[in-house]
């Protein structure tokens, strides 16, 4: 696992041919580290991106989002990135400031 800030993990998605970026709810309750949701949510989304873009500083500070033909999505308030790599995919842990909490979201990275 490394630890990355925002503009080095915007520099490592730049150098990488990503096919798309899966966000699944399910992958969110492996996070520990983290205030987020209860390990059961009824709620369950899963999204395949095949656009990921970076908006730096202001209006929003340090955002990621998410795009593919049918909607999109974006993490604000990008505080830093854990990546974690696997031979085929990453997983990249992001860490997002919500004024009284940090939030976690899981990426799966295809390439």
């Amino acid at each position: 696992m490394e630890t990355l800030s925002f503009s080095q993990f915007r520099r490592y998605c730049d150098g990488r041919a990503i096919k798309r970026i899966i966000y699944e709810t399910e992958n969110n309750k492996r996070i520990k580290d983290a205030e987020n949701c209860k390990i059961y949510d009824p709620l369950h989304i899963c999204f395949y991106f095949e656009i990921i873009g970076f908006v730096s500083p202001a209006p929003r500070a340090n955002t990621i989002y998410l795009s593919s033909p049918v909607g999109a999505i974006g993490l604000n308030n990008v505080q830093k990135v854990v990546l974690n790599k696997f031979p085929s995919w990453d997983e990249a842990r992001v860490y997002c400031n919500g004024g009284d909490r940090i939030t976690a979201y899981n990426l799966l990275i295809d390439y």
